[in-house]
Formats: C-alpha cells, sequence, structure tokens
C-alpha cells in the first residue's frame, strides 16, 4: 500500500519537479478579504488569559518551501503563525494562545524543501 502511493510522488518529484503544494494555503481568493483583515486583528494571548475564554479548537498553520527559483519565498516562522491566525479567523476566534512552533525539513508527502508548522487555541471571547 505505502509503495502505491510512494511511487507516484517520485515519479511527480522526478519528472515535473512538484511544483505545486500538498499543504492547504489560505490565500484571499480562497477566504475572501474580511477573514483576511479579521486574522489581522487576532491577538496572541497568554496561557492565564486563555483560560478565561472560549475554546473554539486547535488550529494549525504552515508555511512551506517547495520551488527553486528567483522570487520563490522562504518558508518562515511568521509565515506559518499568518496562517495560523487565518485559520483561526475562519472558526470566528478573537485570540489564539501563545503559538507552538517547529521547523521542519525536507518532505516528499507534503511536498516543502523546508518548513514551519505552528499549532494554537483559537479562542473567542
Amino acid at each position: 500500500m505505502r509503495k502505491n502511493i510512494l511511487m507516484p510522488l517520485a515519479a511527480c518529484i522526478v519528472l515535473t519537479g512538484c511544483s505545486g503544494q500538498f499543504l492547504d494555503r489560505q490565500t484571499v481568493d480562497k477566504v475572501g478579504l474580511s477573514v483576511f483583515m479579521a486574522a489581522a486583528e487576532i491577538k496572541t494571548v497568554s496561557a492565564e488569559t486563555a483560560e478565561n475564554m472560549n475554546s473554539l479548537g486547535e488550529v494549525v498553520g504552515y508555511s512551506c518551501q517547495n520551488q527553486i527559483g528567483v522570487g520563490e519565498a522562504e518558508s518562515t516562522k511568521v509565515g506559518a503563525i499568518d496562517q495560523l491566525r487565518i485559520v483561526a479567523a475562519k472558526k470566528g476566534a478573537t485570540a489564539i494562545s501563545a503559538p507552538q512552533c517547529a521547523q521542519g525539513g525536507f518532505s516528499i508527502i507534503t511536498n516543502c524543501w523546508n518548513s514551519w508548522e505552528c499549532k494554537a487555541s483559537a479562542l473567542s471571547e
């Protein structure tokens, strides 16, 4: 079973470079301008403050670099937190708890040469 999944991915990389992303990137054309504007207003709160807020569940944001070339944006922690805020805004959050972030390396599964992943709780007042 695993071999059946890995072979097409390997062929994609060898033949085309897999220039698209496998991770869901939140963009204005996908979620709308109002969500982006709401995401910009989301504040980060301490664990103590989060205890007095309503939890809307965990949210995850990714920043993925998957193309080589001029003008390719690098994967950054800030980019992953921005994506996390957009996902939280889609849930109606007004805040997120202190994000926990980790840098990743090359991954065939996500089609990233370099990546960041951040997790936090989405919160509302």
